[in-house]
């Protein structure tokens, strides 16, 4: 029998997306996941990645597997972002 690989297997997608305000905190988080062989992407509230998830539904098959989200942050906390990307 063969197999299918599914559409997101083959994407080269980040699958990780770092939320944090703070740049250090990406620049590490980035590094220390890339080391293990992990794409990442970033944002820097969670407003920002409320877009960024969203713009991924519409434009890609696969969608973040893991988000690190700082949990305060300006113009949205990541409590809030949080509570509206679990919707």
């Amino acid at each position: 029998m063969e197999e299918v690989e599914e559409p997101e297997y083959n994407c080269e997608c980040p699958k990780i997306l770092i939320v944090d305000d703070n740049d250090f905190g990406i620049y590490a988080l980035n590094i220390m996941l890339e080391n293990t062989g992990y794409k990442t992407a970033s944002a820097n509230n969670g407003k920002t990645a409320i877009e960024q998830v969203k713009e991924r539904q519409e434009n890609c098959s696969c969608m973040f597997k893991l988000i690190l989200m700082d949990c305060e942050m300006p113009l949205m906390n990541g409590y809030e972002a949080t509570t509206i990307l679990k919707k």
